[in-house]
């Protein structure tokens, strides 16, 4: 680990660079990035789109139910303090009001920002996706096999027990094929790991 160099803190018998990396690539081309798998991961990214953007629905609904609701008592209270005078309690709740539905509003145009799309893919285009990034990993630049592993992999750990070497690859769902600079991709729903190969 990063610490054995560092410190005495460190126990775990150390664990070669390059067959580590070299059994990396070999499960992301023979068993992450096969058609099969991919076919599965957009399957399962779909339906949690799906399911989130009923709830970012539902959400936007309730938000815009409830402002209405908190402006209705805004509008109740002004004419109360109109009819009455301005007494403190009326001010208090008034203020109180004014502040719920400041962060209502706030709440709900965080609600309205649309969800990155994710459109079906074809198995024509799973294939092809899946023989691009396996493409790259055999025969890309330094540059561009980097760009996939960072764009894809989230992390890969791995520690030793007497001989045997056990790792796991934390992954998420594949980065457009068009490389873009890793700085800024934007991944669908939210930045979280798909999968994980162990």
């Amino acid at each position: 680990c990063s610490q054995s160099r560092r410190t005495d803190k460190c126990t775990a018998g150390r664990i070669a660079r390059r067959p580590l990396e070299a059994k990396v690539l070999d499960l992301l081309k023979n068993e992450i990035l096969t058609p099969d798998n991919l076919r599965a991961i957009h399957q399962t990214s779909l339906e949690a789109r799906d399911k989130f953007e009923a709830e970012h629905q539902a959400r936007s609904e309730r938000l815009t139910a409830e402002k209405s609701k908190v402006s209705l008592q805004i509008a109740n209270i002004t004419k109360a303090i109109a009819d009455r005078g301005a007494l403190q309690p009326l001010l208090d709740k008034l203020t109180e009001l004014n502040t719920q539905r400041a962060q209502v509003t706030t709440d709900l145009k965080e609600a309205s920002v649309p969800i990155q799309p994710l459109p079906p893919l074809t198995d024509d285009q799973v294939v092809a996706v899946s023989n691009g990034f396996r493409r790259i990993l055999e025969k890309g630049t330094p540059d561009q096999v980097k760009t996939l592993l960072q764009a894809y992999v989230k992390s890969v750990t791995a520690e030793r027990t007497g001989t045997t070497v056990r790792g796991s690859i934390t992954y998420y769902y594949p980065p457009p094929f068009e490389f873009a600079p890793t700085e800024g991709i934007m991944l669908p729903i939210s930045s979280a790991p798909v999968g994980a190969l162990v």
